[in-house]
């Protein structure tokens, strides 16, 4: 039994294939941002104001998605969000990263200018062989920053093949100056900063990814290709030699162009046990540790331990999981969202372990 209820906000969207939660110093608090595939992309925003009267659903940005013409995809819109938090002392306060499906590129919105930085335009093609020419990043759905200053995003290109690739020190990118700058920048085929990309984890399906309640270790879904769906563990955390790899976990498969921590993937939960068979598509984890993932009937949660603590039914499939430093679990569909109150909130994850910038712009 549920100790509150599944509450429906809005279902008047189109096509919502992510969110993030965003903190507003000057507000004193949050707001949550969904991000529409749909057309040329739009971003929504929704508050509860600090009144008895909720301000609700408002258009922050439009396009999201593709802003110049013609955009390079069939699939225009906004994918996947993010906040770059350099030099906040809130995780969740900063610029805004967007994934612009339409422009083929991952962007951070300057505060102040308004230009848009390309942080990802080119990124390693892993899913062919080893030495094969960088491709056109297409459509990133989950991004994160680590807080160690790294930007992780996902990325499926083919049914067989999804990465986890990584953007070394992408607080350090440095800014475009201005907003006319930026409008250039659509032309762009190259960024103009030289730090790497690497191919941090692929197998043969990912569905989503979620840091750990200490922002240690990386939680991706996967299925693979004998069918098993499984949640597995990446640490994040470099050993003596500098490098990340890790003691724990051993390699289930053999393959060179796996990335940098397949050989340390832990498997900690085989979600086919738990009767599901598609990768969930969308992850969020609290401050104790709990985990909540969205699987076809609705959503699962997990303790830190791996036991099942409850299931939950929703109408339509989930397209993305938010936890609000309201301590609600914000849903959406591809048309509605949805939020139920819960008892933890986000991890209050550091801001303070960024490492000394070691690029130069060109």
């Amino acid at each position: 039994e549920l100790q509150y209820p599944l509450v429906l906000i809005d279902d008047s969207y189109h096509d919502i294939v992510a969110s993030l939660w965003r903190h507003d110093a000057d507000l004193e608090r949050g707001y949550l941002l969904m991000s529409q595939s749909h057309g040329n992309g739009r971003i929504w925003r929704w508050e509860r104001g600090g009144g008895p009267i909720p301000i609700g659903k408002t258009l922050a940005m439009d396009p999201s998605g593709c802003r110049s013409k013609p955009c390079i995809s069939e699939n225009s819109g906004s994918g996947g969000l993010a906040v770059d938090f350099f030099k906040h002392d809130n995780y969740r306060q900063g610029c805004l990263v967007v994934a612009e499906w339409g422009e083929g590129r991952i962007v951070k919105l300057e505060e102040g200018t308004g230009a848009r930085t390309p942080l990802v335009i080119n990124v390693p093609d892993a899913c062919k062989h080893a030495s094969a020419r960088p491709r056109r990043v297409e459509r990133p759905k989950s991004m994160l920053y680590t807080p160690t200053g790294d930007l992780l995003f996902m990325e499926s290109t083919t049914s067989s093949c999804s990465t986890v690739m990584r953007l070394n020190q992408a607080v350090h990118v440095a800014p475009l100056e201005s907003a006319m700058t930026s409008r250039v920048a659509h032309k762009w085929n190259e960024t103009l900063h030289d730090h790497s990309i690497d191919v941090l984890y692929r197998d043969t399906n990912l569905g989503s990814m979620a840091l750990d309640s200490k922002g240690e270790g990386l939680y991706v879904n996967v299925q693979r290709s004998d069918d098993s769906v499984l949640l597995v563990y990446l640490s994040l955390l470099e050993d003596d030699d500098g490098d990340d790899d890790d003691d724990k976990g051993t390699s289930q498969v053999s393959d060179t162009r796996m990335g940098l921590l397949y050989d340390a993937a832990i498997v900690k939960f085989n979600l086919t046990d738990a009767g599901v068979h598609e990768a969930p598509e969308a992850m969020a984890v609290d401050e104790s540790g709990n985990v909540f993932l969205a699987i076809s009937s609705g959503l699962l949660v997990l303790n830190e331990e791996m036991e099942i603590l409850g299931k939950l039914d929703t109408p339509t499939p989930i397209t993305s999981l938010t936890l609000g430093e309201d301590k609600f679990l914000y849903i959406t569909t591809s048309t509605q969202l949805l939020r139920i109150r819960v008892r933890q909130g986000p991890p209050k994850l550091p801001t303070n372990l960024v490492k000394r910038n070691k690029y130069f712009v060109k």
